[in-house]
């Protein structure tokens, strides 16, 4: 079967390059997918972004709102700011399941690698980006363990950038006691100018016993000598929610009184996090760059574990230094090389607790302490691109990156069960102190033809990995003194065409993944690997101008996500093979339609389509998808001034932002009514 696919992507590859249409530009600059700038028509991968006029006319309280104008992606949200995340792959649940994404902000982590968090997201201050970049499908070639499925990169906006967004103050108003406060400034001390980001958010939440309070601090500073540029940035963030949880019964989420109810009104979450880097780029000459990036990550979280019927508290806290170094160099017109290393230090610690006592077989599930480790951990990396211009229209890209990645943990309890002496099936095992080492190839190779200035293609083979996350290692379950695991293995091909024509723009991309040794939880609840899948699907990214005041974007995906053997899954005793995997459907479209009808004011109405999935492996239960609409509009009243509107969710729909079977219930996250937001935009 892959055989064929490969073929047929083949065939349309070579019909692809005899097609050709009239001269024009595609002149985006791409960030994260190559590790430097690149304009988006010789990018040998899926990548898609939410511009600034995008980020700032949505205004998201959650980026759940931004994301979902990106082809294949999902972020689909919890309660407050909590999340889970989709790209080109179902919603993945569990320990180190966050570990099939990489997510970024200016190119730095978010999280150390083999310590992601599922809400990761939340550590970026995405309300001041200048750029939202998803790359999809696999970059291990470039970025190492965690690229595995897709990378999102928040970029925030330059110092030098003079454009009309910096100095700026927003402020937004809703129902249920929301509001935020926005500033954007610019300033120059001693030449060298520095740009402050603050966002405030407070929430009341539409849920009983839910709401969160969020502050968001980042600063970009740069100054330049000569051929050297240095840019430095730091970003705080902190948060500190009421956390509603799964509201239960089969379509619970359509009952309007059962769906503001909150189960859980003692959860909660605090985080705090801390992010610097120091990027020093050296242009060497006129055909080469030298670019060093030390930095430092402080990640610090405690949050009841509503989600468990016995509900411990979690505290858990990294901190890491780590460097990228990366060396680029044009050589004729021919070759392009890019050379780098990464390397990462990182001290971690995990305390698991548990209050109260268990609402079933308590003797299992004890009260006190479940699990209290730390890891140190280490992860060294270097890696080669080459591109070569075969010809004035075709070029090939290869690449290689060789992973080392080591944790080395101490438990700070007593080694084994939690239970009493002679407890059976305890639910909570602590293993000895031990070492584990993983090592790991990547590699690329691309064919890209540009066909005229205006349309490219290009066909891909990549092979990427994640290393096993700490806490599929080290927190174990009944009685599993060892996790044995492989990393997991993800072997992509993939098809793509770009082009632009007069006033429409378009990507298309086919692709064919499959995903070896995957890690689970099997029916003894041990963590093992085995686990294949296969993931195929189309996506399609079309915008329209037409004429001066309408402007049509249309984004989406279809694809299948399905097991490819029957791994002895947890609570399953079917066979799974060719089953759907849950929570993944198989179509999510999105539609905006932009009209500036005067140039003080301009509307959006978005519609957004997500189709139905199953909610278990056995697809036996299933959620039948949603239809959503918003609006959004702005009215400039002074030069410096304009007032916004935003109705979310505009026909008031009874929808289930995540829909979940477990504990032998159908349960939910709903989704919010009907809201207006107003708000207040003055650029100063």
């Amino acid at each position: 079967m892959k055989s064929i696919h490969l073929r047929f992507c083949a065939i349309l590859f070579v019909a692809f390059v005899n097609i050709s249409f009239a001269d024009s530009t595609i002149d985006t600059i791409v960030v994260s997918a190559n590790r430097s700038d690149t304009p988006l028509a010789e990018l040998s991968a899926s990548v898609s972004q939410v511009t600034t006029r995008e980020i700032q006319r949505v205004n998201a309280v959650h980026i759940n709102q931004t994301l979902s104008r990106i082809p294949g992606t999902w972020i689909t949200r919890g309660n407050g700011q909590e999340h889970l995340s989709a790209i080109r792959s179902p919603v993945f649940t569990g320990a180190g399941a966050c570990g099939a994404f990489l997510m970024t902000q200016d190119g730095i982590p978010l999280r150390a690698s083999g310590f992601c968090n599922i809400n990761q997201l939340f550590d970026s201050h995405s309300e001041a980006a200048s750029l939202i970049e998803v790359g999809r499908g696999p970059n291990s070639v470039l970025y190492g363990s965690n690229a595995l499925f897709g990378s999102i990169n928040v970029v925030l906006p330059e110092p030098l950038d003079n454009t009309d967004n910096a100095g700026r103050l927003s402020l937004t108003f809703s129902e249920h006691q929301y509001r935020r406060l926005h500033l954007d400034h610019s300033g120059v001390v001693k030449d060298q100018p520095l740009r402050i980001f603050l966002t405030l958010d407070s929430d009341g939440g539409f849920r009983d016993d839910s709401g969160y309070d969020e502050q968001k601090l980042s600063f970009k500073h740069q100054w330049r000598d000569g051929d050297l540029t240095v840019t430095n940035g730091f970003t705080v963030t902190n948060l500190r929610q009421d956390t509603a949880g799964f509201i239960e019964g089969v379509d619970a989420y359509k009952d309007s009184n059962v769906r503001l109810t909150n189960a859980s009104p003692e959860a909660y979450r605090d985080k705090t996090t801390f992010l610097f880097y120091s990027r020093w780029q050296w242009q060497l000459d006129q055909d080469s760059m030298l670019s060093i990036t030390p930095y430092w990550r402080n990640n610090e979280m405690e949050f009841l574990m509503h989600f468990l019927p016995w509900q411990p508290l979690e505290t858990n806290e990294h901190q890491s230094i780590g460097g990228q170094l990366q060396w680029q160099k044009q050589f004729a017109d021919q070759f392009e090389l890019l050379l780098g290393a990464d390397i990462e230090f990182t001290k971690a610690a995990l305390l698991e607790e548990q209050f109260q006592t268990a609402p079933f077989a308590p003797q299992r599930f004890p009260q006190g302490i479940h699990y209290d480790y730390d890891v140190d951990a280490q992860s060294i990396a270097g890696f080669a691109k080459l591109n070569w211009s075969v010809t004035p229209k075709l070029m090939l890209e290869t690449a290689l990156r060789y992973d080392s990645n080591g944790y080395d943990y101490t438990n700070n309890t007593d080694d084994g069960s939690a239970c009493a002496a002679g407890i059976a099936n305890c639910r909570f095992f602590r293993p000895a102190d031990r070492s584990n080492d993983f090592e790991f190839a990547s590699s690329k190779l691309a064919l890209i033809y540009t066909a005229a200035e205006n349309l490219m293609g290009y066909i891909t083979i990549s092979r990427a990995f994640r290393a096993p996350q700490a806490t599929e290692l080290y927190r174990l379950q009944q009685g599993q003194a060892i996790a044995d695991l492989n990393e997991v293995e993800l072997l992509n091909s993939e098809i793509g065409f770009r082009g632009e024509q007069g006033s429409l723009f378009y990507q298309l991309s086919f692709f064919d993944t499959d995903k070896r040794d995957g890690i689970f939880q099997d029916t003894q609840r041990q963590f093992v690997s085995g686990a294949q899948t296969r993931h195929t699907g189309i996506e399609y990214d079309l915008s329209w101008r037409i004429g001066a005041e309408l402007t049509v974007r249309l984004t989406g995906s279809y694809a299948k996500h399905q097991y490819q053997n029957d791994p002895n899954l947890l609570g399953v005793s079917t066979q799974l093979k060719n089953n759907d995997i849950d929570t993944a459907p198989r179509n999510i479209n999105n539609l905006v339609l932009e009209w500036v009808p005067r140039s003080d004011a301009e509307v959006e109405l978005e519609w957004h389509q997500m189709g139905d999935y199953f909610t278990d492996p056995e697809n036996l239960n299933s959620y039948p998808g949603h239809r959503l609409l918003n609006l959004r509009a702005a009215y400039r009243i002074t030069p410096g001034m304009r007032l916004t509107a935003v109705v979310t969710n505009l026909s008031d729909e009874l929808y289930a932002e995540r829909a979940d079977f477990a504990f032998g219930d159908a349960r939910y996250f709903p989704g919010e009514g009907a809201k207006l937001s107003l708000g207040l935009d003055w650029r100063f």
